[in-house]
């Protein structure tokens, strides 16, 4: 008849409160330690993608800066090319 006694026993009772308590505490504690890594984890992914997201607006900047350059060229030769032709008719 041990349980029935143990399990009037207020202080086993608050004993074994306490530890589960504790137990549920801990693993709060262990989920809040993973849910942090993973906030850190994901600011290092979005501070990676913002700086790929930079560099790529510049290099289209610099490539549509480059294509206005091409189209000048383009237009200079077309126009000295006509001009050539039109002496040599």
């Amino acid at each position: 008849m041990m349980t029935s006694r143990h399990s009037s026993d207020p202080v086993l009772s608050r004993s074994i409160s306490l530890c589960s308590l504790e137990k549920e505490n801990y693993d709060v504690w262990a989920k809040v330690v993973r849910l942090n890594q993973d906030i850190e984890k994901e600011k290092k992914k979005s501070e990676e993608l913002e700086l790929k997201l930079m560099n790529m607006e510049r290099l289209r900047e610099d490539m549509e800066k480059k294509n206005k350059m091409l189209e000048e060229e383009i237009k200079k030769l077309a126009k000295s090319t006509s001009k050539t032709d039109a002496k040599t008719n």
